[in-house]
């Protein structure tokens, strides 16, 4: 556990870095990157121990899930930046994964349950860890769509402050966003689809728990959002409201849902 300290440290030194080369402090972001990288690289040492020491995916349980996801923000935003070399973007994505570190340091540690055997089981894994990583990938998606809102108000404001914040450019935040949006559907469809072999072996009913239903209704309102800006004529500032909107729905199905179901997609 120390371990995971130390990152969330680095991410707040992360962030700090960031902060000061935004408002032109520091002539490159390159100290907050290192912060970021360590961090990442930390984090993700500490799920592969409890990974290790409990024999199962560390997600057994709400607190595993939050360090879990926060991770995956981090480590698909490396993967964005290695695309669009937008370092600003890091300050946004390290405050993201503080935001669910921090509860992780309040919710007390349980030990994994002996009467779950199927999260031993390889095909709940990939099941798990497809679907929180299409989660952090409407996370950024909606990271995006707020950048693009932000930045849209302050260049109408003609304001120095759209300059001082160093945004990437209004197209690039729009092109993002559907990008991210495809991911995650990849990945969200590829974890229900192992979830309903997992479902199918164990003879379970796939409509039994609200989880389940409120996976399914979060597929559908993303699949629905790459044709709807076409089709429905919405503008760029529309479709990205929209987006943030799709994530606080997601949050719902993260956190309000998981407080109502006590089947086995209860952690």
């Amino acid at each position: 556990m120390k371990l995971f300290w130390a990152a969330g440290a680095c991410y707040a030194l992360a962030a700090a870095g960031h902060a000061l080369w935004a408002k032109g402090l520091l002539k490159n972001a390159r100290l907050g990157k290192t912060f970021l990288i360590l961090a990442g690289l930390m984090h993700g040492a500490e799920l592969v121990r409890l990974g290790a020491a409990s024999g199962m995916f560390p997600l057994y349980d709400l607190r595993n899930a939050l360090m879990f996801f926060s991770w995956c923000i981090v480590l698909l935003y490396g993967a964005l930046l290695l695309r669009y070399r937008f370092e600003i973007l890091s300050f946004f994505t390290v405050l993201l994964a503080l935001l669910f570190i921090l509860p992780t340091w309040l919710i007390p540690s349980v030990p994994p349950a002996v009467d779950r055997p199927a999260l031993r089981d390889w095909v709940t894994s990939i099941h798990i860890g497809l679907s929180v990583f299409s989660y952090a990938a409407f996370c950024l998606a909606a990271l995006a769509a707020c950048g693009y809102l932000v930045e849209y108000r302050r260049l109408k404001e003609k304001g120095r402050q759209a300059v001082i914040l160093r945004l990437p450019p209004l197209e690039m935040l729009e092109t993002m966003q559907p990008r991210l949006i495809g991911i995650g559907l990849g990945s969200l469809g590829g974890g229900i689809l192992f979830g309903f072999c997992w479902a199918v072996r164990e003879a379970w009913s796939v409509l039994a728990e609200p989880k389940v239903v409120m996976t399914g209704f979060v597929f559908a309102l993303y699949a629905m959002l790459v044709p709807a800006r076409k089709r429905a004529g919405l503008t760029s500032r529309q479709y990205s409201a929209i987006v943030v909107a799709g994530f606080l729905i997601c949050l719902i199905s993260f956190f309000a849902v998981n407080f109502i179901s006590s089947g086995r997609h209860q952690f």
